[in-house]
């Protein structure tokens, strides 16, 4: 089986029945003074594996592979590049938050809960996405760290708002407490990127 990692062939000598069999050793023992990496793409064969499908390599059997190239990155690099994307989410939902408070206003409150509801899984993949990162980068992500406790009483407060059926005070919280939040996110997220080594 001819194995290429990061544009360059190795040596792999024995038969693997699936991929983490394979690369394992090679992403857990990277060196002295290296970090530990992760898969970012594979191709079997020459057909890529599915980003979905890299969740699991253990679920991806090799039985008459002939070829496996993949690419890898730091654990680090793929922490700070998930807080880019952060960035630009957190807008996305300053807005949609912001669209719903209008919707309040306007006394539409099926149709703000609606986007409220949307918003809300939005801020969950949002402060998963930093948790995770916060996880891989430690003091670098300290920047970010704040954003969900900033953001939590005030979801908190919403949801009283919300069973009192007060859509102005659910309007007034979104737009003037959560908003702001949101909004300084980006610089907060582009904060811990450079201390994390990316301008």
């Amino acid at each position: 089986m001819r194995v290429e990692q990061d544009g360059r062939e190795i040596e792999i000598e024995g038969s693997f029945q699936h991929v983490e069999e394979l690369l394992a050793p090679l992403l857990l023992a990277p060196g002295e003074g290296k970090e530990p990496r992760v898969v970012v793409r594979l191709e079997l064969d020459g057909e890529r594996v599915s980003d979905e499908a890299l969740a699991d390599l253990s679920a991806i059997g090799l039985a008459s592979t002939q070829q496996v190239r993949f690419w890898t990155a730091s654990v680090r690099e793929v922490a700070l590049q998930g807080l880019a994307s952060a960035g630009a989410y957190a807008d996305r939902v300053r807005l949609a938050l912001c669209e719903t408070a209008d919707l309040m206003r306007a006394d539409r409150p099926e149709v703000a809960n609606e986007h409220f509801a949307e918003a809300i899984d939005g801020m969950s993949v949002l402060f998963f996405t930093l948790e995770a990162a916060s996880q891989q980068l430690g003091a670098v992500a300290e920047p970010v760290q704040t954003i969900g406790a900033e953001i939590q009483p005030w979801l908190d407060a919403v949801l009283k708002a919300q069973e009192a059926q007060d859509w102005v005070r659910v309007a007034d919280y979104l737009e003037y407490e959560i908003a702001p939040i949101l909004e300084r996110a980006p610089d907060q997220i582009d904060a811990a990127r450079r201390q994390g080594g990316i301008a």
